[in-house]
């Protein structure tokens, strides 16, 4: 389960449905609100997304190379299962779609537009 402390309100996750499919749901403050009480069963369905190359490219991502992407002027670089941005000597794995997110509001400010 994600904590709380990892979402913002607009961060997109999977929502298992009870026909067992997953369906994308952008998350809302009632949704934060019951992961971070566990009041509801809601706060035990919601998985991350695992970023791949077509949800990055989904975000607005521009492929520069093979292996590098450059999204909101960061540059993004694609790793064997993981996406890895780089701050001076410091690697940051990128693994989903919330923590794309969350690095590039923190980074550069504006929210990530994109319709999956």
């Amino acid at each position: 389960m994600i904590q709380a402390t990892e979402l913002r309100i607009g961060n997109y996750l999977t929502y298992h449905t009870p026909d067992d499919t997953d369906m994308p749901c952008k998350i809302d403050a009632q949704d934060i609100l019951n992961i971070s009480t566990n009041y509801m069963h809601n706060a035990e369905i919601h998985s991350p997304i695992p970023l791949t190359e077509e949800i990055l490219l989904k975000c607005g991502a521009r492929r520069i190379d093979k292996y590098t992407f450059v999204l909101n002027g960061l540059f993004i670089h694609m790793r064997k299962i993981v996406f890895v941005f780089n701050i001076g000597k410091k690697k940051i794995v990128i693994e989903h779609l919330h923590q794309l997110q969350n690095l590039t509001h923190a980074l550069t400010n504006p929210e990530l537009n994109i319709t999956l």
